[in-house]
């Protein structure tokens, strides 16, 4: 079960990209972290949550987590600067683009700033926002998301709309 300590709940899905597209790894830090690796199209191709014993085992997983994404070319990481540092060395030395994005951010362009009363209203949304993608994308979930799983998904999928405007 690689890192010690750690237990994960993993969805995935049978569709992969083909080698020649690069998908984004999008990850949501913490002792509880969401993991979600989606097509630049945003199309969410597996998604997961993995606890962590500690704080120094969610950076020696970097390592691991990014050997199982082997067509990504971006990593986006929501964060605490000093556990995201681990994994952007990890991901710039395997030649990938990355990207470290504060929560704030990311929801205020999701979310009118009205509208996100506060961090376990964020949390709920994004499950449920989570959920709805996954279904219109024909990915049924076999268990109800985690909030950190849905906030990786919704990660991904703003960092998608940002490359998709900077290249159009």
């Amino acid at each position: 079960m690689g890192e010690a300590g750690a237990q994960r709940d993993v969805m995935t899905f049978e569709r992969t990209l083909s080698q020649e597209a690069l998908g984004i790894l999008a990850v949501d830090l913490g002792l509880r972290a969401g993991f979600a690796f989606l097509s630049v199209a945003g199309e969410v191709l597996w998604c997961r949550s993995q606890h962590f014993a500690n704080r120094s085992a969610i950076g020696r997983a970097s390592w691991g987590v990014l050997q199982s994404c082997p067509a990504a070319g971006w990593v986006v990481v929501e964060g605490e600067r000093a556990l995201a540092n681990a994994w952007r060395r990890a991901a710039l030395k395997r030649g990938l683009g990355f990207c470290r994005v504060d929560a704030g951010q990311w929801r205020a362009e999701r979310w009118p700033q009205g509208a996100q009363r506060s961090g376990a209203w964020a949390k709920a949304q994004a499950v449920q926002e989570a959920t709805a993608l996954l279904r219109r994308q024909g990915r049924p979930a076999v268990q109800p998301l985690r909030h950190d799983t849905a906030e990786a998904v919704l990660i991904g999928l703003w960092f998608a709309g940002q490359l998709a405007s900077a290249s159009g």
